[in-house]
């Protein structure tokens, strides 16, 4: 096993989660585990269940992730040709491959290519027993590999204004009755790609139904980087779309406080998406 790959994965769960190394109740220490984390150090298996523990999920689920960053290459090369317009076709075959698949990943890569065969889901993606069935997909409760993330959020990306309203309602009600952050991830791909949709379509309506679900959500033990998240989002959305023009240097200082609590990594990525908002920030 590669070192520096497990502790890739172990930084980002830690980091998604809003977990500090010192709230880990591991029998090792915090410079171990940053050295781990960097790759420079490794855990007995014993130690590397307990902190994976500590982080809520398992030594399996994170093997999974090494096993399946980067799979099936030529789905995603035929959505980089379609998306360079360099193949109309290109989605047929991957359509025609994935139609009669009925696991998790199989029906998600249907049900994408399905709409990217279209400028929008208007077109092509108006049966409503797909619609649900994604609305499904996005909802379920279990550990989202990178694959899975990135595939989902081509989707919702091209969801309609109604299908992505229910969206962002149902992944608000079931994160709020969560205990254990399952649907943490659901949420926040929901809410963030549909700022950027809210925001390339001056969607008015969507904006104001995500400030009131931003608004409502609870924040629990051990989720301050979710809690920063959300408040950034919640300020980029008054500045682009209420032209509250100091939001700017309290979305500056999120992104400072992020890298001061160890989420540089995800500072950098909330830093590239403002940038896709078309909002300038003063020097951080």
């Amino acid at each position: 096993m590669n070192t520096t790959e497990l502790g890739n994965v172990i930084r980002k769960i830690r980091q998604r989660r809003g977990i500090l190394f010192k709230e880990i109740d591991a029998p090792v220490s915090i410079s171990t585990l940053s050295r781990v984390e960097n790759g420079q150090s490794s855990l007995t298996l014993g130690d590397l269940s307990q902190v994976l523990n500590e982080l809520g999920c398992t030594v399996a689920e994170v093997l999974g992730h090494l096993d399946t960053t980067t799979p099936y290459p030529e789905v995603w090369a035929a959505f980089e040709r379609a998306a360079r317009k360099e193949d109309s076709k290109a989605l047929d075959g991957i359509v025609t491959q994935y139609q009669n698949r009925q696991d998790y990943i199989g029906r998600l890569i249907w049900l994408t290519a399905v709409g990217w065969q279209s400028t929008d889901f208007s077109s092509r993606f108006t049966d409503s027993n797909q619609v649900e069935e994604f609305l499904e997909l996005m909802l379920r409760p279990q550990p989202w590999y990178q694959f899975e993330y990135d595939i989902l959020v081509l989707a919702i990306n091209y969801l309609p204004s109604k299908p992505m309203q229910t969206l962002i309602r149902r992944a608000a009600v079931e994160y709020s009755r969560d205990q254990n952050s399952v649907y943490e991830e659901s949420l926040m791909a929901a809410l963030f790609n549909a700022a950027y949709i809210a925001d390339q379509h001056h969607d008015k309506a969507l904006v104001d139904l995500m400030l009131g679900v931003l608004r409502g959500i609870p924040v629990r033990k051990n989720t301050v980087f979710i809690k920063h998240r959300m408040k950034l989002l919640e300020l980029a959305l008054h500045f682009r779309f209420y032209g509250e023009g100091h939001a700017l240097e309290q979305i500056a200082q999120l992104i400072s406080a992020m890298r001061l609590i160890g989420a540089t990594e995800f500072a950098d990525e909330e830093l590239r998406w403002i940038e896709s908002m078309r909002i300038a920030l003063p020097d951080i």
